[in-house]
């Protein structure tokens, strides 16, 4: 049996927003955990990775910790992660350690995960809601104006259904001002195109970000062999029954929209978080408006990576 490696960074010295009850499946909770506790509302940017579902605790620190490493400095100084329990079809509400299901899932489940992304979801729009309150708290006790947090995103496959349905709920604070939402990258998302088309659940979600882009692959095996037949068994949806709405949309791309770009890629489905063309694109965009003239955490806090695989795009961005 292979063994898997270590984390290339300790859990506890990763900065985070933490849904997870344990390390691997179970239960979600439901306020989020901060780490460090002001991470977000110190924070002027922060960069969030979002993994996606049957991956445990140590599997999304390795990705998020190559990906890293690959899109250097300053980036990877406003990063945090974002764990949430999609690789568990444990009840939400019920005990905290995994069950007996969680701990054999695997692709299987996919069925079992929208609902946990979108209450993943739920809990982090929350969680910035009450981000933006207390900013606007400590500015005005210290006679200062109010500056949003300024969000940025990556996600990998379920982690972009996730992403969309929290940036579906943003739209409010985004139209007040209280949050800007500058870029937003999809990997090899396991989203249905029938949400994301005209008139779809998460059409409008695609346009919350000033920059949206969409990473995809016919070479993505995964979205190809076990997305459909998951999604056909997706609850509480009114269209997409047609096999040509279940396409996932990191496997077919999307047409360019205002302010969204589709980039196709020759990867597979596990490949992107350790591919160092796919952190170019999303370099290449963080970039677009100015790197970030402060880091958020003093030099001694520096987080090093060690060097892992790379896997490339077929076209640059």
């Amino acid at each position: 049996m292979t063994q898997k490696p270590d984390p290339p960074v300790a859990y506890h010295a990763f900065p985070r927003i933490n849904l997870r009850c344990g390390d691997s499946g179970g239960a979600m909770l439901r306020t989020a955990q901060v780490v460090p506790r002001y991470l977000l509302v110190n924070a002027t940017e922060v960069l969030l990775l979002i993994h996606g579902y049957n991956n445990d605790r140590d599997t999304a620190l390795i990705s998020y910790a190559g990906f890293l490493h690959n899109l250097g400095n300053p980036w990877h100084e406003l990063a945090a992660g974002l764990f949430w329990p999609g690789d568990g079809i444990t009840s939400y509400g019920g005990g905290r350690k995994p069950g007996l299901l969680s701990r054999m899932c695997g692709r299987a489940t996919y069925m079992w995960q929208p609902p946990r992304a979108q209450e993943a979801a739920t809990y982090v729009n929350e969680l910035l809601i009450a981000t933006a309150k207390a900013k606007s708290a400590q500015a005005s006790r210290l006679g200062r104006t109010v500056r949003p947090l300024t969000l940025n995103i990556v996600a990998h496959s379920m982690g972009c259904r996730l992403a969309l349905e929290l940036l579906r709920l943003l739209q409010g604070m985004v139209s007040l001002g209280q949050l800007r939402v500058r870029s937003v990258t999809l990997m090899a998302a396991a989203v249905p195109l029938y949400h994301v088309e005209e008139r779809g659940l998460l059409e409008s979600a695609l346009q919350t970000a000033e920059i949206t882009r969409v990473l995809w692959s016919k070479a993505d095996l995964t979205l190809k062999y076990w997305f459909r037949l998951g999604q056909s068994l997706e609850r509480h949806v009114s269209r997409g029954f047609l096999l040509s709405g279940r396409q996932a949309l990191g496997r077919s791309g999307l047409t360019t929209r205002p302010r969204v770009y589709t980039q196709e890629t020759q990867l597979d489905h596990s490949d992107y978080w350790k591919s160092s063309d796919a952190a170019h694109c999303v370099r290449k965009d963080l970039n677009t408006q100015g790197v970030p003239s402060t880091e958020r955490y003093p030099a001694s806090r520096t987080i090093s990576f060690r060097r892992l695989g790379e896997r490339h795009l077929r076209d640059s961005c």
